[in-house]
């Protein structure tokens, strides 16, 4: 899931960009979650704190009344603790743009408030659309996580979750992923996961193992057994392939 943010110290531009915001996210059935709208930049980054494993989209104000932190040192923190952070500034201020720059803090863009409300409405409109699609494109590429999509929405799963992932007997183009909570089952293709993530193994046509969650291996009916105790067939020509990867992990 991606988490989205918003910085505004003028409660009424803050309610607008909250409502166009998540009208948007409902309308594209995005996986995304506002999870807080505020003019405190302290709470954001209490969150952001809490939430270091996150991937976040933050709309920022640069200059935060009554306050002793502004947006650019709100995005300069995010940047240090979030491995995928999109920042988005919406100010009045376009003088200020080149600080952003200065401070290599590499915003998506840069919303100028004077450009009026339609305007504003359709970047950040965008601007979420941009976020979501670099979100999905992070996700997919990361093997830390193993990453699955239903419809427009994209779910991961610690690779340290799962333990193998099956094809459907009897419904081709459909694979189950079981993990230690559970299963879920999607359209898929092991031919396309085998080639993208090398830290599962083609046992047997119909299965994929996590070799990290092989608990060991059965030579007397040639089956590997996960921590859970489940098992997967092992096909002939694999054997010895499986037996040399057991050693190495």
């Amino acid at each position: 899931m991606l988490h989205a943010y918003i910085l505004e110290d003028d409660s009424k531009q803050r309610e607008i960009y909250k409502h166009l915001i998540e009208s948007y996210i409902f309308i594209e059935g995005m996986d995304i979650k506002l999870e807080l709208a505020t003019d405190d930049p302290q709470v954001l980054l209490a969150m952001v704190e809490r939430n270091k494993d996150q991937r976040g989209l933050f709309f920022l104000d640069i200059e935060i009344d009554q306050n002793n932190i502004d947006g650019l040192e709100v995005a300069e923190k995010v940047r240090n603790q979030l491995n995928f952070a999109e920042i988005v500034f919406v100010t009045s201020h376009s003088e200020m743009a080149f600080l952003t720059f200065e401070r290599k803090i590499e915003p998506l863009d840069y919303i100028i408030k004077d450009n009026g409300q339609d305007e504003i409405a359709k970047n950040l409109r965008d601007d979420v659309r941009v976020s979501y699609h670099r979100y999905q494109n992070h996700v997919f590429a990361s093997e830390q996580h193993f990453s699955y999509q239903i419809g427009s929405r994209v779910y991961e799963l610690p690779m340290n979750q799962l333990l193998y992932i099956a094809t459907v007997s009897g419904q081709p183009g459909k694979i189950e992923v079981h993990h230690m909570q559970g299963m879920v089952e999607y359209p898929g293709n092991l031919n396309e996961l085998e080639a993208k993530y090398s830290n599962l193994f083609r046992c047997h046509k119909s299965f994929l193992v996590n070799l990290e969650k092989v608990k060991c291996y059965d030579a007397k009916d040639r089956t590997v057994v996960l921590q859970d105790g489940s098992t997967c067939d092992v096909s002939f020509r694999k054997e010895n392939v499986l037996r040399k990867a057991l050693v190495k992990k």
